[in-house]
């Protein structure tokens, strides 16, 4: 006998593609399943965005107007860095000329609305913000007045910023 290598033939036996399919569907089916309850969880939130009422839309956007405007006089000097409701009138800023503001504090002014305050606030080198909060936000103690002046000025979570505006604002 010649020396001849030895070959050594292993037999793969064959699998059953039917049972193969089935796994692959079902692992399929399983990622588009939790795909879909991924996609519907981050679309449904728990709470809808609380936006200004839409009567209050067209004050907001005079706000609005009137911080660029009084950023720009302000960078001429044509009124100090801390203005009064005087200033605001002599250079006939809407809606200042026409509404009922209140000097709440430095670089605040507010106005009290039927449903809603809204207030043009600046804090330190940010630029002025147009903000608003429901008139029942903030709740009703004894001393009404002193809560009210207290929290007309303050940097606190119950203001909001005015969605059409929020986009200028950030």
């Amino acid at each position: 006998m010649k020396n001849q290598p030895s070959v050594f033939r292993e037999i793969i036996p064959t699998t059953d593609s039917h049972q193969e399919n089935r796994y692959f569907f079902l692992t399929l089916i399983g990622v588009f399943w939790c795909a879909a309850l991924l996609l519907w969880l981050a679309s449904h939130k728990d709470q809808a965005p609380i936006r200004l009422p839409n009567q209050y839309s067209n004050l907001a956007t005079q706000l609005s107007i009137a911080s660029d405007e009084i950023s720009m006089l302000q960078d001429v000097e044509l009124i100090s860095q801390q203005p009064n409701l005087s200033d605001f009138i002599n250079n006939e800023l809407a809606p200042f000329t026409t509404e009922n503001f209140v000097k709440a504090g430095i670089n605040c002014f507010v106005i009290d609305k039927e449903l809603v305050q809204l207030r043009l606030f600046k804090l330190d080198e940010k630029p002025w913000q147009v903000q608003w909060r429901s008139i029942d936000s903030h709740a009703h103690h004894t001393d009404e007045q002193t809560t009210h002046s207290n929290t007309l000025c303050q940097a606190e979570n119950s203001w909001l910023a005015v969605a059409h505006l929020a986009l200028k604002e950030d």
